[in-house]
């Protein structure tokens, strides 16, 4: 997710035009546009300071809210439900690759973001002949998280406000590397993680899960697996005996859903992974290192909550001082507006 080399000159000079005024969020829609490098490397040119934006990627919904820009998004999946407020868009449906193109060309969008899976090619196709911009991000690891941020702080004229909230993401996970990179291999946890609700699916070989989980001080015992999500066979997981296992929790994508999961679904999800067949032999169960971590904080901005809570899981001892749910709730607050937290992971130590 990188913009253009063009893209920082072209701002500062309609800057010093005064065509482009830096972090209103009133800013209006006009003629000047800027090209972007989207997430998946495409050059896309976009309007500056878009007045109606189709999302239909919960990450990037998230991003534009916390910019200030919510009331710029006009439609939504059904995914889209941090913050609350983005319950308050139009829907148009459970996901992407549900989506036909004629709801989304009638709201007359002068931009739409999607992400993955993403809408379908007949769809894509279809928008690219109406002349709407698109724009894709996979949003898992702060590497891609980071320059999506500044690609829509570019694009919605609030290039502080997008300082503001890399600078908080970026200042903790600099952190959380700084204090590990003494680490030896055999301090570092061996674990298992699995990806999507799914027990027998985890992250393999290239995945930025795999990558995250290193960075948090473990060691990705699927890493050497081939593709990003393999799936493998429990006796597998048995066999491998890992020190840590982390569950990717999904909510169902539906209108109402809840923000956040109840404690009571996140103890219930812990217990059927504990009363899987032969993984009472298993050392993480046996010492009770089983995790259940919500989706909303390993995918998007608030995926350092997620890194910070793998890094305290994996090192107590070198995160005694640090409180993922503390810097969850200032996130929240700071920048979303949202004072009740909720529950994301569980247990917390």
């Amino acid at each position: 997710m990188v913009r253009v080399a063009s893209l920082a000159a072209s701002l500062m000079l309609l800057i010093s035009l005064g065509i482009c005024q830096t972090d209103d969020p009133n800013a209006t829609k006009n003629d000047q546009s800027v090209m972007i490098t989207d997430g998946m490397g495409r050059e896309v040119e976009v309007p500056l300071h878009p007045d109606r934006i189709v999302c239909v990627n919960a990450a990037a919904a998230e991003v534009i809210y916390a910019l200030d820009g919510a009331d710029r998004i006009v439609a939504v999946t059904s995914a889209c439900t941090m913050p609350p407020a983005m319950l308050e868009r139009e829907v148009l449906g459970r996901s992407a690759l549900s989506l036909e193109a004629e709801p989304i060309i009638a709201l007359k969008p002068d931009l739409v973001i999607e992400g993955v899976p993403p809408l379908k090619e007949d769809v894509r196709k279809q928008l690219d002949e109406a002349g709407i911009p698109v724009l894709q991000y996979w949003a898992l690891h702060a590497d891609k998280i980071l320059p999506m941020i500044e690609d829509f702080g570019a694009i919605l004229g609030r290039e502080g406000r997008s300082q503001e909230l890399c600078d908080f993401i970026k200042g903790y996970y600099d952190l959380a590397r700084d204090r590990m990179k003494d680490l030896q291999p055999e301090s570092r946890p061996r674990v298992y993680y699995m990806i999507m609700s799914q027990i027998s699916w985890t992250c393999g070989e290239g995945s930025d899960m795999g990558k995250s989980i290193e960075e948090a001080g473990g060691l990705n015992i699927a890493a050497s697996l081939y593709g990003t999500v393999p799936e493998v066979d429990p006796e597998w997981i048995i066999v491998q005996n890992p020190d840590v296992m982390v569950y990717h929790h999904i909510r169902q994508s539906e209108s109402g859903a809840d923000i956040s999961p109840s404690l009571q679904v996140l103890k219930e999800r812990r217990d059927f992974i504990i009363s899987q067949p032969g993984f009472d032999e298993i050392k993480a169960v046996k010492e009770g290192k089983i995790y259940i971590i919500d989706t909303g904080i390993v995918t998007g901005p608030r995926q350092i909550v997620g890194f910070l809570h793998f890094a305290k899981w994996f090192h107590p001892q070198l995160f005694g001082d640090i409180d993922p749910e503390a810097v969850h709730k200032e996130m929240l607050s700071r920048f979303y507006d949202v004072k009740e937290h909720g529950c994301w992971a569980y247990p917390l130590n």
